[in-house]
């Protein structure tokens, strides 16, 4: 079983069953290639099943009848029918007094950045017994409550991203703008530059596209 980042507010759009793919840069990307300024050079890329060391991409530079600079890139998240554990921003609450849980009389272990309302009273709780906000980078497999089943992985250029894939990532739909009708796409486009500072939306990285079920949701 793998793990996979999400911010609070991607894990906010899981659980509300709106946000059920991601797509996550291939890295590292292709280098540049000295055929690419010649008429007819492409790259070639496609998902290549590994067996037992799960799927990866294959590069290739292309011109007329020539291949040069093959490489390999294994995907990081798995195949079709794996689990994927999500880490997210998170809190051990463990020693800290807080008593047990009503829902499952067991007691409160761990707290999630997701469901944190800043005001509430269990903010202010929280806050009253020095909780410490943690990373999601840092939480360990036995703080996690959200286990993704994944449906399919696929590589393809950021751009090409649909209408409807972009839905799916969970962004919200911009007003209409005069001769634009990819509203999700301009939203998801402006989504992805806020995160990915150095593969920006027009450098039109290569992606791992992740589609996926919420299998399960704890209780912590």
């Amino acid at each position: 079983m793998k793990p996979i980042i999400f911010s609070s507010e991607m894990v906010r759009d899981i659980l509300r069953g709106h946000k059920t793919q991601t797509r996550r840069v291939v890295k590292p990307q292709p280098t540049k290639h000295h055929w690419e300024s010649l008429p007819g050079y492409h790259l070639d890329y496609k998902l290549i099943d590994l067996g037992d060391d799960g799927l990866a991409v294959r590069f290739a530079h292309h011109y007329r009848l020539y291949e040069d600079d093959v490489r390999w890139r294994k995907c990081p998240y798995g195949r079709p029918g794996d689990l994927l554990w999500v880490r997210e921003k998170w809190a051990d609450l463990r020693g800290m007094g807080f008593g047990n849980d009503p829902r499952t009389d067991k007691p409160f272990c761990f707290a999630y950045g997701a469901d944190n309302i800043p005001g509430s009273d269990g903010d202010v709780i929280r806050k009253q017994y020095g909780v410490k906000w943690k990373p999601a980078i840092h939480m360990p497999r036995e703080a996690a409550r959200l286990f993704l089943t994944v449906k399919d992985i696929r590589v393809e250029r950021l751009q090409d991203i649909s209408e409807e894939d972009a839905r799916a990532e969970g962004v919200e739909w911009w007003p209409a703008q005069p001769g634009n009708s990819t509203n999700y796409i301009c939203s998801f486009a402006y989504l992805w530059d806020s995160i990915n500072k150095e593969y920006r939306w027009d450098n039109n990285c290569l992606v791992w596209v992740v589609q996926f079920d919420l299998l399960q949701k704890g209780v912590s």
